[in-house]
């Protein structure tokens, strides 16, 4: 047996003005030939196929770059392009690219644990389905959405304080029998959202990991409450949901254990009151753990603006503090009030109620949705955006080519290929004259000019003339940016003020920021220094 030879192949392809390149290395033996890694190949280049392996012969070596490329670009062709707030499809190992973040979006795999045709169970079942997202070929992670009819929002999860995605849809080639479906099988529908910054009460409390278990510090790095938890959330009407095994409960900013864990499922306080389910019934406590709302429903949800939304059976409707039910469940889906309106579908078709149950805009939208945003929200009609009101007026006829929500007074607008903003009486303030747009934070916004970002306020003009490769929203004064691999922040000058050199970093939030480099995750102020971080 000859000895081993190894092959390097580096060579790079521009995907739409994205440059990605791939480095692998092939170890083999001449005798026998030898087989590219699925996982190295994954790892640098995340939308070939994890099955797509290539078997070549040492007497092919001269060919790979070639045959890598072809692989490559079979695969690029069946890419699916997408849109923000627009709902799309995929199938299992098919990717999706929403070009204007550079995101890219892949179905893994879908877990399907449905009762069989024919059978018969105490439980319909749920289905499970995996993605995995990059950005700038960055790996982000992998995200799990959950079908299942009694607690729809599983469907819904965020990545970040960047992106929320939206399960609409599963679909199965195999009709006769959902629960026997191959993975090839499966086509899932995706709606992806920009999260928007909201106002929320002031952050005081941090989340650290350690070995598993969960605790918080403060603003100055000090550990207030130890890890301890399997699980935390954020602190919200001054009690934080935590999880012991597999119970839910709820403590104080103390650490203190208010309420113990005892429930099978519980949502956060809001407005006084916290949703909890034992058993296959929700109800609702206040603080002190008293049951106020007696356990009945199928599925409870937050107070906001004093309804929740509940369901019995397979309909949704809303219920108040009193635990009386005003408005029926009628709907087959139905969200929180926010400025005095709920989003609620009837079938596939979205419209909007008051808080007495009045249809205000009857349901008839298929894209578009969410909240209304300072009086207004988008539509789309044919391929073309505009914006209505809370009576369902047409303010700003049908006449973008893409839109989103009004932040500040200004939303951002679509003309051909070119991103500006409008007023809300739909005067062009701001031309379009950018390669993307994000809605207005503090008084800037961040635009694409190529594949570079910049600032802009209020009048359209750029703050600073330096552009960076990436970059979020401002909160608290300063924005993440990003230089070259590396991320610091700027202020509302567009001068920088920590300088890039972490792997990753968050917004501020309550005078700290999350960061990451290598393995180690860790808390910054305002002026770069750490103040705790995971090797403590």
């Amino acid at each position: 047996m000859k000895p081993a030879r190894i092959f390097q192949v580096n060579f790079s392809i521009n995907e739409q003005a994205s440059i990605m390149k791939i480095k692998s290395i092939c170890l083999g033996f001449a005798t026998i030939g030898f087989v590219f890694a699925s996982n190295l190949i994954s790892q640098q280049f995340p939308l070939l196929h994890s099955e797509s392996i290539l078997q070549i012969q040492p007497a092919q070596a001269e060919q790979l770059p070639s045959q890598i490329f072809n692989k490559i670009k079979q695969e690029q062709n069946t890419t699916i392009p997408a849109n923000f707030d627009e709902p799309f499809q995929i199938k299992t190992n098919q990717p999706a690219i929403l070009e204007a973040d550079k995101l890219k979006i892949k179905l893994i795999n879908v877990y399907s644990s449905l009762c069989p045709v024919g059978a018969q169970c105490i439980w319909a079942g749920q289905v499970e389905v995996v993605l995995n997202v990059w950005k700038n070929d960055r790996d982000l992670g992998r995200l799990i959405l959950i079908n299942r009819y009694d607690f729809p929002d599983l469907a819904v999860k965020s990545l970040g304080n960047k992106y929320t995605f939206n399960l609409i849809q599963i679909k199965s080639d195999n009709l006769s029998d959902f629960s026997k479906s191959k993975q090839s099988d499966y086509t899932i529908t995706l709606v992806v959202s920009k999260t928007i910054a909201e106002s929320r009460e002031t952050k005081t409390l941090f989340t650290i990991a350690k070995n598993g278990k969960y605790g918080y510090i403060d603003k100055t790095g000090r550990v207030v409450i130890k890890p301890q938890f399997d699980g935390v959330w954020e602190l919200q009407d001054g009690l934080i949901k935590i999880k012991v095994g597999n119970k839910y409960g709820y403590i104080d900013k103390s650490g203190q254990v208010v309420i113990k864990p005892q429930f099978d499922d519980a949502w956060n306080f809001h407005e006084e009151l916290a949703a909890i389910k034992i058993g296959n019934k929700w109800g609702y406590i206040d603080k002190s753990g008293q049951v106020v709302i007696k356990l009945r429903f199928d599925g409870a949800w937050e107070f906001h603006e004093g309804l929740a939304p509940i369901k019995v059976r397979k309909k949704l409707g809303y219920i108040n503090k009193t635990g009386q039910v005003v408005i029926k469940p009628q709907f087959d889906n139905a969200f929180f009030f926010n400025e005095g309106l709920a989003p609620i579908y009837v079938g596939k078709k979205l419209g909007y109620i008051n808080k007495t149950g009045q249809v205000v805009i009857k349901p008839q939208f298929s894209d578009g949705g969410g909240d209304f945003h300072e009086g207004l929200i988008k539509i789309k009609v044919g391929n073309k955006y505009g914006y209505i009101d809370k009576t369902g007026q047409v303010v700003i006829k049908p006449q973008f080519d893409g839109g989103g929500d009004f932040q500040e007074g200004l939303a951002q607008i679509k003309v051909g290929n070119k991103w500006g903003y409008i007023g809300k009486t739909g005067q062009i303030v701001i031309k379009p004259q950018f390669d993307g747009g994000e809605y207005f934070s503090e008084g800037l916004a961040k635009i694409y000019i190529g594949n570079k970002v910049g600032y802009i306020n209020k009048a359209g003009q750029v703050v600073n003339e330096r552009q960076f490769d990436d970059g979020y929203y401002f909160q608290e004064g300063v924005a993440p940016i990003k230089v070259g691999d590396k991320w610091g922040y700027i202020d509302h000058a567009g001068q920088v003020v920590i300088q890039p050199q972490f792997d990753y970093a968050f917004s501020f939030s309550g005078g700290l920021a999350e960061i990451q480099v290598g393995n180690k995750y860790g808390y910054i102020d305002k002026t770069g220094r750490v103040v705790w971080d995971s090797t403590k």
